[in-house]
């Protein structure tokens, strides 16, 4: 029952299988390590489980309000520091490794579940979300051919950005929750209109009025972090867990007048 209790903890995914960058940079390595944030609710039966991606310059600590709000709610979190798109700075900041990012979440997923925690996770209710360029590694586990993780049930972006891969991008076959912030510099609101409009149904737009970019879901204090939080839940309620009483929920804490708008489609 809500609020859970939940423990905290850090476990580091190796995978021996694909390298970070190239041999002649100076941040090669031959294995990708991702030093991965665990927020594990206590619970005698499995839990729905949602595998999150930070942004550029990014780090899973940054969001430790949000995920003591899923994981009160009753939803494992699983949040990699990517090997170089996080803090870590130079050498390890290379904007474009967000291609091999999709594949990092889909390596960790794979061990969660066949590792020690794969009887605190549902199997069959697993989402993704991400914040930046971490809704760039969502979007490509979602709509990318390179990339879709079929294990995925629901999806959401916040503030993304959405960058190309190497195939065309496709559509959903699982439900979205697009979420921006109309004055995003960094990100320009109008792109994820139209990756709204472009997406399949059952879908949301949510619509932050005024701020800046990634504010609403970072530790950043926000005029939108009570939206953010409650919307992010309901939508998983919905989506993940099967509660049709969350939609309207959804619907609701997305309206607030002067400060936010959501549309579904």
């Amino acid at each position: 029952m809500r609020p859970f209790q939940f423990t905290v903890r850090q476990e580091t995914f190796v995978d021996e299988s694909r390298s970070t960058a190239t041999p002649d940079d100076p941040a090669f390595s031959a294995r990708r390590s991702l030093t991965t944030d665990l927020y594990i609710p206590t619970s005698k039966s499995p839990l729905p489980l949602i595998m999150f991606s930070h942004g550029y310059h990014g780090d899973p600590s940054k969001f430790s309000e949000l995920f003591t709000a899923w994981a009160r709610a009753g939803y494992v979190v699983a949040a990699p520091e990517f090997p170089l798109t996080s803090t870590r700075g130079e050498p390890y900041d290379v904007l474009t490794d967000y291609l091999n990012q999709p594949a990092d979440i889909s390596f960790i997923l794979t061990e969660l579940l066949n590792g020690p925690l794969k009887a605190k996770i549902d199997a069959k209710r697993i989402g993704a979300a991400g914040l930046s360029l971490g809704g760039a590694t969502t979007f490509g586990l979602v709509y990318n051919p390179c990339c879709v993780d079929t294990r995925l049930r629901a999806a959401a972006v916040f503030d993304a950005v959405r960058l190309p891969f190497e195939q065309p991008f496709g559509q959903n076959s699982i439900p979205v929750l697009i979420a921006h912030i109309d004055t995003d510099i960094a990100a320009p609101y109008e792109i994820l209109q139209k990756a709204y409009f472009e997406s399949a149904s059952p879908k949301w737009l949510l619509t932050l009025h005024g701020g800046i970019h990634a504010e609403a879901y970072e530790d950043t204090p926000s005029p939108h972090d009570k939206t953010a939080i409650a919307t992010s839940i309901d939508f998983f309620d919905l989506t993940l867990l099967n509660d049709a009483s969350a939609e309207a929920k959804l619907m609701k804490d997305g309206m607030n007048k002067g400060e936010s708008t959501i549309v579904a489609g």
